[in-house]
């Protein structure tokens, strides 16, 4: 495979950016204004039907395909592309980008949040009277702090800052805003979060569930879930005797990396393997081989990488002489490649191979709304 950015999996409104509009479960090569994108992107990030990419290369501009009908792209009168286009922000360099449904917001240097797009529950955060904007336009109220990361999920967005706050606004109905004065369907404009008692003294993650928000620790393994707890998620942080029993067995070491489906969270832990809760119903829980609840068998392969998407997981393993890059979960548009066979709600259990590397190739993986991407090198 040459060096380049691919993709596979929904593309129904040409938001994998490979030049036409059809789900695909191959990997396709990403297009851009001058041919194959070969630049490792430095945010590649997914709304419901849309793609945002930033390149270092290129600063001061952000690059957006897919579907623009709600002004998710920003300041331009195309409504839709099959490949990336370069939209110019001269005097803004940017370093971080996120998605929501149907919105983008994107962070700059000077760690400032501006956002496009339309949201009925408050997404970009500029008031009850800027449900749309086909322009970019900076969200006020926030902090003059450092992010430390930001996440987004179809309605509500959530920004840890280098101190430990986090502060969200949009959806919250489901309380995946944690604890406000009575019950809220979302916030307009940024509020500082109440995580609760049982909230990680040194967040070092955020990540946005569909009805839910987890606040993580890398070091400690600790973590509080927001929201709904229609997934048993907000229980197993607030039930002590649980979740102690949990963090003793799978998180006193911390983890490697963390991410979130819609409806669930997985943990790579330091043993190479995943700690997967919340929903299953899409089969979106580690298989047997990368189940850290299951006995390690000879021949397991190990992990290198792994990110979720919306309903599904992607992860790069070392097997031999090669690499692989496996994926399972819902796998109805193709985004875990080729399958012979699926359950009854387009989902499959085994991990499956989407591509085989050689073992001095660099992959990087992405997953995103019913889509996979990776950039090889």
């Amino acid at each position: 495979m040459r060096q380049g950015l691919y993709a596979l999996g929904s593309n129904g409104h040409g938001q994998l950016g490979n030049g036409h509009m059809d789900d695909t479960a191959e990997v396709h090569p990403v297009v851009g204004p001058q041919g194959p994108i070969t630049e490792r992107p430095t945010a590649l990030e997914f709304g419901g039907t849309h793609s945002i990419i930033l390149l270092q290369s290129d600063p001061e501009a952000y690059y957006v395909t897919g579907s623009n009908d709600m002004g998710q792209f920003g300041d331009t009168q195309t409504r839709r592309c099959q490949e990336f286009i370069r939209m110019a922000t001269p005097g803004h360099i940017w370093k971080r980008a996120v998605a929501g449904w149907t919105f983008s917001l994107l962070v700059d240097e000077q760690d400032h949040i501006y956002s496009c797009g339309h949201s009925n529950f408050g997404g970009l955060g500029r008031g009850q009277g800027t449900p749309t904007s086909r322009k970019l336009g900076r969200i006020e109220g926030l902090p003059d702090k450092r992010i430390a990361a930001i996440s987004c999920c179809l309605e509500h967005v959530v920004v840890l800052y280098d101190d430990g706050e986090v502060w969200g606004w949009g959806g919250a109905r489901k309380g995946q805003l944690g604890l406000l004065n009575g019950p809220v369907r979302c916030l307009w404009t940024p509020q500082k979060l109440n995580l609760g008692e049982w909230a990680p003294d040194t967040p070092t993650d955020v990540h946005c569930g569909r009805e839910f928000t987890l606040v993580s620790s890398r070091v400690t393994g600790h973590f509080t879930v927001l929201g709904t707890d229609k997934h048993g998620l907000q229980t197993l942080s607030c039930d002590r005797d649980a979740y102690d029993q949990l963090h003793a067995k799978h998180l006193s070491a911390g983890y490697s990396s963390v991410g979130t489906t819609w409806t669930s969270i997985h943990f790579l832990l330091p043993n190479a393997r995943i700690l997967s809760l919340g929903s299953n119903r899409n089969c979106q829980h580690a298989p047997r081989e990368f189940n850290c609840e299951a006995t390690p068998e000879e021949g397991d392969r190990k992990i290198l990488q792994m990110v979720p998407g919306s309903e599904h997981v992607v992860i790069e393993v070392e097997a031999g002489s090669t690499k692989q890059t496996l994926a399972w979960g819902w796998a109805e548009h193709g985004n875990c490649g080729i399958v012979d066979h699926t359950t009854e709600n387009m989902s499959i259990e085994e991990p499956n191979e989407i591509l085989e590397s050689d073992t001095g190739s660099r992959v990087t993986l992405y997953a995103g709304t019913a889509s996979t991407w990776l950039h090889s090198c």
